[in-house]
């Protein structure tokens, strides 16, 4: 099962005073929109999450011709019309259930006028986003639905899936609860940033807890990935590691496979697409060549995935955002052990393919993010 989160970075976001280092005409939406198709299409993801995503008709008809149904969740300000959104393969998941987490309505996700103002560039009083009750309202939203893999069917069967997750017959189905967000984008207030994933991470929990309970699956799983707006190892980015959720990240092994390749020296024009390695503790091969620069295979067996967590000495290491003032890991995947196991993970672009223009977004990259991806075995 192949799981791809992506900041896709909104058109109201993409003007020229915020990107004034790329080439004008690599931030025409235009331009960008077929880029990302383009990148998503390689990657072939059996679950996509986005975030930043303005869904239009585009958005719509390219989806649904890649092979995907999906739902998405429009922030709550009516000024504001970039959504988070979760996609599947249609003939791979079914939905069960879905539920959509505004942060506005829940008590603590946003942050108070006084905390604001502490920060550089505060809100005016004028701003509809600050409330009567002393409150700066993010917009923020979270949205989690749970798939079942799809049974196998007259439409489906002896049909060749997207990455090796073959349909099942009706009493040998997994689910999977999949939560996505894009949290509020102030670091500093890491309280409301701690409690907006609570809220997404507790609303994840109780769909696992009405799949688990219907007895109709095998095992249930749990997946997170978004833009969390925030570094690893910090106390934000901790929390779905912590009880009573107790998910690991794909981040030690990130820097694991962006270790084992970012000595290289060689650098084409379509190195910013991530490609897939595997990130066992035992020799394999990785059968995601479409997403690859290359056909090679990783054999890498000396390190495992839990106690990578060191970058290379002179380099910053692995980041899913890059700018000529900022660069750093914010996007994250987490995944629940008891059920699933971590088989491969993408390989980052290196801080040299990223620069060669300035920074992101570029002719090759669509976004100020790149796309963070991995797969994943039903335990």
């Amino acid at each position: 099962m192949l799981v791809c989160t992506y900041n896709v970075l909104s058109p109201a976001y993409s003007a020229g005073k915020h990107f004034p280092y790329a080439k004008k005409s690599c931030l025409r939406t235009k331009y960008r929109k077929t880029l990302l198709v383009s990148t998503i299409k390689k990657i072939n993801p059996d679950i996509l999450c986005l975030q930043e995503l303005e869904y239009d008709k585009f958005w719509e008809e390219q989806l649904f011709t890649l092979g995907y149904k999906g739902i998405h969740k429009k922030k709550t300000s009516i000024k504001k019309n970039d959504s988070v959104g979760i996609f599947w393969k249609k003939d791979r998941f079914n939905l069960l259930q879905k539920t959509e987490v505004e942060y506005n309505m829940i008590d603590g996700c946003s942050p108070s006028m006084s905390e604001m103002v502490k920060l550089d560039n505060p809100p005016s009083y004028s701003d509809p986003s600050v409330t009567e009750s002393n409150s700066f309202f993010t917009d923020c939203v979270g949205l989690v639905a749970s798939l079942e893999c799809a049974p196998i069917t007259a439409s489906n069967e002896g049909t060749t899936p997207s990455t090796a997750i073959p349909p099942l017959p009706y009493n040998k189905r997994p689910c999977v609860v999949i939560g996505t967000t894009h949290l509020f984008w102030r670091w500093q207030l890491q309280q409301v940033q701690i409690n907006q994933l609570s809220a997404l991470l507790s609303a994840a929990h109780t769909l696992v807890s009405s799949a688990s309970a219907s007895g109709n699956y095998t095992t249930v799983g749990t997946i997170i990935a978004g833009d969390l707006n925030s570094m690893p190892n910090t106390a934000v980015t901790a929390r779905p590691e912590l009880s009573p959720y107790m998910l690991h990240s794909i981040y030690p092994a990130a820097v694991q496979e962006y270790n084992l390749h970012s000595t290289s020296t060689t650098t084409t024009a379509t190195a910013l697409t991530p490609a897939l390695d595997s990130t066992s503790t035992s020799t394999s091969t990785s059968t995601s060549t479409s997403t690859s620069t290359s056909t090679s295979t990783s054999t890498s067996t000396s390190t495992p995935v839990s106690s990578a967590t060191e970058t290379r000495s002179g380099d910053d290491g692995p980041v899913t955002n890059f700018t000529p003032t900022f660069r750093g890991f914010l996007d994250h995947m987490y995944w629940s052990p008891s059920s699933l196991s971590l088989t491969s993970v993408c390989r980052l672009p290196t801080i040299a393919e990223m620069s060669r223009e300035i920074g992101l977004p570029s002719t090759t990259c669509p976004s100020d993010h790149v796309p963070l991806f991995a797969t994943f075995d039903w335990v």
